[in-house]
């Protein structure tokens, strides 16, 4: 018996991309989307994994475990899992680590678009491009904690 039955309800909303690497071993990058896929009873689940795989560039490798893949092909591969799971909140700690540029412009057009339908987007990031193009607003984080606008944010952030 769970300790707070509302917590089902709640992590059933809430989607989370963290800095670490959690896969099962043995499951291909596909099978992963697919058990995200199948677990939160998407719409034709396969076509929504082949989505994922596609945007992510992940087709050629979607049959291969993630220990076969490239640091950057399992940022990915959590990514597609997270950004495909049906969620009111969406927890993102650095996204764009071990992305390639062009990646990381498509993540953030991704991520203002999920914000623009509804979605609470917390984002953690040290790319001020990113939070340029993703925040509505923003707290910096250093000896305190302040509410600045996207821009002052992201000069902090690039050092100015």
């Amino acid at each position: 018996m769970l300790a707070n039955p509302d917590a089902v309800a709640f992590r059933r909303e809430v989607s989370a991309v963290f800095d670490e690497d959690l896969f099962f071993p043995s499951l291909t990058v596909r099978e992963h989307l697919l058990l995200v896929a199948r677990g939160h009873s998407l719409p034709d689940p396969e076509e929504q994994v082949e989505e994922e795989l596609s945007f992510f560039g992940l087709q050629e490798r979607a049959d291969v475990v993630p220990e076969s893949l490239s640091s950057g092909q399992r940022r990915r591969t959590l990514l597609a899992a997270g950004l495909m799971r049906p969620a009111s909140l969406l927890i993102l700690d650095e996204p764009e680590q071990r992305l390639d540029p062009v990646m990381r412009e498509a993540l953030g057009r991704r991520v203002r678009s999920l914000a623009n339908g509804g979605a609470t987007v917390v984002l953690v990031t040290h790319d001020p491009q990113l939070l340029l193009d993703t925040a509505t607003s923003c707290l910096v984080i250093d000896d305190e904690v302040t509410l600045a606008t996207s821009e002052v944010a992201a000069a902090i952030i690039a050092g100015a």
